[in-house]
């Protein structure tokens, strides 16, 4: 039985690229560009999933080049925020100073 492109995971004519690095501290950072909408925020939802559940007390999520977060990204930052928070760890999502804001 051949997979459609939904079940693998695809999402056709989309803007969007993640990338996942650590910090020399050992702290995770999901690297986000592109756009993050209901079509590409299951893929972050699930790595922040992943990074929680390998025991990290840190993450930063870096949105310095997202052009555009919709409602459900922002659900899935604000969760995985509130996942942090029950471990009693440290979740920053943010922009560096110098970058432009993202349209919401």
């Amino acid at each position: 039985m051949a997979l459609d492109e939904a079940e693998c995971g695809e999402v056709d004519n989309v803007n969007f690229k993640m990338e996942i690095r650590t910090l020399a501290q050992g702290v995770p950072v999901i690297e986000l560009e592109g756009e993050v909408d209901v079509y590409t925020a299951p893929q972050l939802k699930q790595q922040v999933i992943s990074v929680l559940e390998s025991g990290a007390k840190e993450l930063v999520v870096d949105l310095t080049k997202v052009d555009y977060l919709d409602s459900t990204a922002l659900g899935v930052l604000i969760g995985g925020l509130k996942r942090m928070r029950e471990v009693e760890g440290n979740y920053d999502a943010g922009l560096s100073e110098s970058s432009n804001s993202p349209r919401i």
